[in-house]
């Protein structure tokens, strides 16, 4: 069914399955960027849309993901709330 998908959405959902098979909390974009095999910019965007659409999901403003350390690092937060199946 993925061939429903934009390839933005699709950006976000491999980024997605990534984030939750890899059990880690923090998560350094330059590891994301060779895992993904996509530019900073691109990593940096999906991050920044899949938190959007994650308060989406979940009706709230929460942030889900925060970037620090001038955009070289990625925390996760309360991601056990989102699930998959919505």
């Amino acid at each position: 069914m993925n061939w429903l998908l934009s390839k933005k959405d699709e950006e976000q959902l491999a980024l997605h399955q990534y984030l939750i098979t890899h059990h880690s909390k923090t998560f350094l974009i330059k590891d994301l960027i060779k895992a993904m095999n996509w530019s900073r910019y691109l990593v940096l965007q999906a991050v920044q849309q899949l938190n959007v659409d994650y308060q989406a999901i979940t009706k709230s403003s929460q942030t889900f993901i925060t970037i620090a350390d001038a955009n070289r690092t990625m925390t996760l937060h309360n991601l056990q709330l989102i699930s998959v199946g919505h």
